[in-house]
């Protein structure tokens, strides 16, 4: 028997493969057919995954998760799947990245692998009883993407082949015959009446899902004779003529944070490396440039005008796809932060065209609920500089920065929590931020001065910012 912090009695089991893998990322497809006689008018279903999954319906993606948390405060979703279920046969299906040694600074995981899920016993959808697995080999981390110290805390990047890439394999029609039975990897989220917990310890999801915003690149450009002359607009679709290498350099018109969304076609045997800019940047010694050296494999470089892609190039951490010459979509598992997005084709003996290309903007989903008034129009673009800035840096937690580290800093976090509160009036994100510096208190009365963070880190006086960040909290809203 076991005692629960939320309501929630776990009796699903993790559902993995045979092999668990490692110490790297291991990639894991599950799929769940089950039968709807009648369809409900509510039907609830819990989800967690160690490490990371993305969750689907018949094809539609319902969620991803978990939230970012700890093993003694590890976190589950709970979705209604009832609008997205037919009379008949349905699917569920995940895919679940397990990251041993290529996970984020700022998540912490167990040594455990596998997908969560438990519903209605009328469904039957419990894991792992009658999931299918694939042992997927089509995405493998690329450890030697980096720029400046983006390595230190993001840890990988992705290769992908196109070729191995199961297509559709979200979709109720796919053919999982293939597919093997999902191993019982074992009970997580519990604990039981003598106290003994089952690690992760599972605790419900307590802020709102990240938003997901359809958005089209502001404009695209390409070098007038494919070298490094001033470049020339450019419109999608695009195409590489057999024998031939390109670039496209997409802009989003601003920093942002997103999924990218790209539809190739053709180029049996090409590669596509995709390169994330976080602004233009310079040769050492160009004119205008400023500050120290940016250390990366292709680099050194240095910031100056942030915009002028006549001048300067774009470089930074990049994801890459081997195509097989079929119609492929791509996009990244983890959101991306960019400015500008650097298409790189190699040669190859048959033409490429990259049809389409976008991003869902994704940030903590808040609106600016403040106004204000100036008769100075400089004040004005401050206060837009700051909203921007908030919700770039405003994920599963406040963040010190999007493109480098995305770690939940007390120092930072204090200073968000506060333009947070005053902007937009929700309690719920800045409470979470509160406990989670809380919940990390050592022996010695002071608490972790990042966290999550899989290495440990203090700094003595940002426990006196946690004070003063629960006194602002108490002057907005009240004990």
């Amino acid at each position: 028997m076991y005692v629960t912090n939320d309501g929630v009695i776990w009796s699903a089991h993790l559902a993995w493969s045979e092999s668990i893998g490692g110490p790297g990322l291991e990639v894991r497809r599950l799929r769940r057919r089950f039968t709807v006689a009648t369809v409900p008018a509510e039907a609830i279903i819990h989800v967690s995954a160690e490490s990371r999954y993305v969750l689907y319906l018949n094809g539609t993606r319902i969620g991803r998760g978990p939230l970012k948390g700890t093993p003694a405060e590890y976190y589950y979703e709970s979705y209604d799947i009832a609008p997205l279920l037919v009379r008949g046969e349905n699917v569920l299906a995940a895919e679940v990245r397990w990251f041993g040694i290529d996970r984020q600074e700022s998540e912490i995981h167990t040594y455990r692998a596998g997908l969560l899920v438990q519903g209605p016993p009328d469904l039957a959808v419990d894991t792992p009883t009658g999931w299918l697995v694939n042992d997927d080999r089509a995405v493998r981390p690329d450890r030697t993407s980096w720029f400046s110290n983006s390595q230190t805390f993001l840890k990988h990047m992705e290769l992908v082949d196109a070729a191995r890439y199961p297509r559709g394999w979200q979709l109720p029609d796919f053919d999982d015959a293939n597919w093997t039975a999902a191993t019982d990897a074992g009970a997580i989220g519990n604990m039981s009446l003598w106290g003994v917990v089952q690690t992760p310890y599972l605790h419900r999801r307590p802020i709102d899902h990240l938003c997901e915003e359809p958005c089209r690149f502001a404009h695209a450009t390409i070098r007038r004779d494919g070298g490094d002359s001033a470049r020339a607009a450019a419109e999608l679709p695009w195409s590489v003529l057999a024998n031939t290498s390109g670039e496209l350099v997409l802009s989003a018109g601003a920093l942002t944070t997103g999924f990218p969304e790209f539809a190739f076609e053709g180029g049996a045997g090409r590669t596509v490396t995709v390169v994330y800019g976080e602004s233009v940047v310079y040769p050492p010694g160009a004119p205008g440039t400023q500050g120290s050296p940016i250390d990366a494999p292709d680099g050194p470089w240095m910031k100056g005008v942030r915009d002028d892609l006549d001048a300067g190039e774009i470089a930074g951490y990049r994801d890459t796809v081997t195509l097989d010459g079929t119609a492929f979509r791509y996009e990244p598992f983890h959101w991306r932060t960019f400015w500008f997005v650097k298409i790189v084709v190699g040669a190859g003996p048959t033409e490429f065209t990259l049809r389409d290309a976008g991003y869902r903007y994704t940030t903590y989903p808040v609106d600016d609920a403040s106004e204000f008034w100036c008769d100075n129009p400089e004040y004005d673009a401050i206060r837009e500089m700051c909203w921007r800035t908030l919700r770039l840096c405003s994920h599963e937690t406040f963040e010190d920065c999007p493109y480098y580290e995305q770690l939940h800093y007390l120092g930072d976090s204090r200073l968000e929590a506060l333009t947070h509160l005053y902007l937009t009036g929700d309690l719920a994100y800045v409470k979470r931020s509160i406990a989670l510096y809380r919940n990390s208190a050592r022996w010695d009365g002071l608490v972790e001065s990042r966290v999550p963070s899989f290495d440990a880190q203090i700094i003595p006086y940002f426990a006196l910012l946690w004070v003063l960040m629960v006194e602002d909290f108490w002057e907005y809203a009240g004990p």
